[in-house]
């Protein structure tokens, strides 16, 4: 075998089974958007569950308020866009942001609040869209373009790092940096390009977490 084929069937064996999306989103709880942590371009509705770009086509990335609930020790949320804004290239940008780097965000370093991309290379976060791809094959996870109004994408996390993103189809999963039994994370979005309007687990209902949501090998 040569050198590195045994590390990559090691991993490929260790990837997890489609969870089923709709248990996920039936265990959903309401989240609501960091009120001070954001991009200078983000703007919030009162009670903190819609974001919004105000100007340009960038400097609105967002986070969670609270902590991502474990489920399984893992990690999912929903993000739903409400309204699109023609004129921009490119869409939507998914993260997960552990609790350590959005205290630093928290401290008003600008960077990492004007684009995912910039959660890539730190240490127990993830990111993906359209500067933000983790790797060559980002192809695999979605097009952010493509994510129409009243359209969800929802981003799930397992104990191994392994993320899966779902827009209409699932996606193929992949290794990233998350490790959950490490703290807390919160999960970021970029309101970038056509996105100009989103929410956060849209059909979610009040209730105490579930013992199990997904399927793992």
């Amino acid at each position: 075998m040569a050198e590195g084929e045994g590390a990559a069937a090691d991993e490929a064996c260790d990837q997890p089974e489609r969870p089923d999306v709709e248990l996920l989103r039936s265990y959903l709880e309401p989240m609501l958007f960091h009120p001070s942590c954001r991009g200078t371009n983000a703007t919030l509705s009162s009670e903190g569950l819609v974001a919004s770009r105000i100007n340009s086509f960038s400097n609105a990335v967002v986070f969670s308020e609270e902590p991502l609930p474990l489920i399984d020790d893992g990690y999912f949320f929903e993000v739903e866009v409400l309204e699109r804004q023609r004129g921009w290239a490119g869409g939507l940008e998914l993260g997960i942001v552990c609790a350590v780097q959005l205290q630093v965000l928290a401290s008003g370093e600008p960077q990492l609040k004007s684009e995912i991309s910039s959660l890539r290379d730190k240490d127990n976060c993830f990111a993906c869209g359209n500067a933000g791809s983790p790797h060559r094959d980002v192809a695999q996870l979605f097009s952010p373009e493509a994510v129409q109004e009243n359209e969800t994408v929802l981003v799930h996390c397992d104990p191994n790092g392994w993320i899966q993103v779902f827009h209409k189809e699932w996606c193929a999963p992949f290794k990233s940096k998350i490790k959950p039994a490490e703290g807390a994370h919160h999960a970021a979005i970029g309101i970038y390009g056509i996105t100009k309007t989103i929410q956060f687990n849209p059909k979610a209902e009040a209730g105490p977490p579930p013992k199990s949501a997904a399927k793992l090998c």
